[in-house]
């Protein structure tokens, strides 16, 4: 019978974890987390290499992302910001099911000529928030 009177008062003084407490951390961490979502930006970005001639560079891209390259103002190249203008569309070329196309865009910045560059193009910038609604559809 000792041994039920023992474990009995072991429940008694068991300590009870407070819900309230727990529902209230929950509660705000994701308004802390819906607050920062409407104001961080999300962007898409792809990796391209270039040749430089005469402050012309001549990159192959993807049919789908010719409007993004017409459309958009900036370009990463060697991790500097850089202006271009599109100078022209040049071939198009298949390779398996996918249509590649040349472009030469101009910059405003001198680079080494026949220099190999990287260049991140980056486009459809959202706000998190809205990035993750359109997920939802």
């Amino acid at each position: 019978m000792n041994y039920f009177k023992i474990n009995y008062s072991k429940l008694q003084n068991i300590k009870q974890i407070k819900f309230n407490v727990i529902l209230s951390l929950i509660s705000f961490s994701i308004i802390v987390l819906l607050f920062l979502s409407v104001f961080i930006k999300t962007t898409k970005s792809i990796l391209l290499y270039g040749i430089v001639n005469d402050n012309v560079i001549k990159i192959k891209i993807s049919n789908e992302l010719s409007d993004v390259v017409k459309n958009n103002n900036y370009v990463f190249v060697n991790n500097k910001k850089l202006k271009y203008k599109v100078d022209s569309f040049g071939d198009v070329e298949l390779v398996g099911e996918k249509i590649f196309q040349d472009v030469n865009l101009i910059i405003d910045e001198k680079i080494m000529n026949n220099e190999v560059v990287k260049i991140i193009l980056r486009y459809n910038e959202k706000r998190l928030i809205k990035h993750i609604l359109d997920l939802f559809k």
